[in-house]
């Protein structure tokens, strides 16, 4: 079975930050960092009505497994503001498909950098795709804390698009 990637709706709002929670607290976040980031990893009619965003979320199923979030800067380039997929789903190949879905998306564009700001638990993933260290950057939401900050370059990667099993829960690959 296929995972469909498709825009996300207003009454996706309360599922996505659930799933962004969850990722995020994956790596073992203490509560009160959990506390402290709800508000910046929290996905609103607001935030998804932005001009200047696009959400897609990943389904199998009608089971929502993950979400991204991209931010328009200018002409040329974009930010990977959001990339989260379910703890149920991570390290079977959503997370990837996402990033790559989002790159063709932009690329269609004529985008041809995409940024992005990394837990520090996701810099292999990201680096993995092809995206390049530039620096650490100040985190939104807990102070003094450092992030990578990464550059996918579109002319020198690439995407293509692939067709990736996806493991279900019981261990059966879905095609």
């Amino acid at each position: 079975m296929q995972i469909q990637i498709t825009a996300c709706t207003q009454t996706d709002c309360q599922m996505l930050t659930e799933i962004a929670m969850s990722a995020k607290a994956f790596w073992g976040y203490s509560e009160a960092f959990m506390d402290a980031v709800f508000i910046e990893l929290s996905v609103t009619p607001t935030k998804l009505a932005s001009p200047s965003s696009m959400y897609f979320k990943a389904t199998l199923e009608d089971q929502l497994c993950g979400f991204y979030c991209i931010e328009l800067h200018d002409q040329n380039s974009a930010e990977l503001d959001a990339l989260f997929v379910s703890p149920d789903w991570i390290g079977r190949g959503i997370g990837k498909q996402l990033f790559q879905h989002a790159c063709e998306l932009l690329g269609s564009r004529n985008i041809t950098r995409l940024f992005v700001q990394s837990d520090p638990n996701a810099l292999g993933f990201y680096q993995k795709t092809g995206c390049r260290l530039l620096a650490e950057k100040s985190s939104g939401s807990i102070p003094g804390r450092m992030l990578p900050w990464l550059v996918y370059e579109m002319t020198r990667n690439k995407p293509a698009m692939q067709d990736y099993s996806i493991e279900s829960t019981n261990n059966s690959v879905l095609k």
